[in-house]
């Protein structure tokens, strides 16, 4: 959700708080279409999970009401595909916080529901929703098997590297997710002690955000913290 003034995403309280109007004016003024309610509990769940400010139970309820409103409306029907895409989004978020409350199994079951219906959703194995999923299990399976911390990290990197160059092709190089997706894989470097590769991605990433973001952007501000830690780091 963005301001409709700067084309920026509302962040922190006022998202939250949007995405919470956004559902209470769509189920109040259009009760019957459920189609579009569903996609406006959805709208509330992504606020809820992007503003930064949430908890995990209040996260944990937003996902849990939209998969709550699918049941009771679609019960034994078959699913349109917005509505397939917003159970997806459900229980990759409710798989997230399993995961985060180290319960790998429940974690694990919630991402393979997800891949499941990226296939049905034709998603390819190099569609970038789908290599999302993927990486979460496959790190959800490392930690399963008890292999540590640099085991994780190692096998986060290949799908890192991969969604990384995957958003930079379909989404462009100066989009936020396409920094987002970069961050991130200045993380695992990071984490892997790849200092060099890693200070290198995040300069170039800071100077997209900070132009096309803004400096006091969550996601400018993230890449400069993550700069100023490693600075002093020793080199691969």
């Amino acid at each position: 959700m963005e301001c409709p003034t700067c084309k920026q995403d509302w962040t922190g309280g006022t998202l939250t708080d949007m995405g919470r109007k956004c559902a209470l004016f769509v189920c109040k003024k259009y009760p019957d279409n459920v189609e579009l309610k569903i996609s406006a509990l959805g709208i509330k769940r992504d606020g809820i999970e992007l503003s930064r400010t949430s908890s995990t139970e209040k996260r944990k309820c937003a996902a849990e009401e939209v998969l709550s409103a699918i049941e009771e409306s679609y019960s034994g029907e078959e699913l349109p595909a917005s509505v397939l895409c917003e159970k997806m989004d459900s229980h990759f978020m409710l798989g997230d916080i399993a995961y985060d409350r180290n319960d790998v199994e429940a974690a694990i079951q919630h991402y393979q529901y997800c891949e499941a219906t990226a296939r049905a959703l034709d998603h390819g194995e190099n569609d970038i929703e789908m290599m999302r999923i993927r990486k979460q299990i496959a790190g959800a399976r490392c930690t399963r098997r008890g292999e540590g911390d640099r085991a994780y990290y190692e096998t986060m990197l290949p799908f890192s590297r991969a969604i990384f160059a995957k958003s930079k092709e379909d989404d462009g190089e100066d989009n936020e997710t396409t920094l987002g997706n970069g961050y991130n894989l200045a993380e695992t470097l990071c984490q892997l002690e790849q200092i060099n590769e890693a200070k290198e991605l995040l300069v170039d990433l800071h100077t997209k955000a900070h132009r096309v973001l803004g400096e006091h952007h969550n996601l400018t501000q993230d890449i400069k913290y993550l700069m100023d830690e490693i600075s002093t780091s020793r080199v691969d």
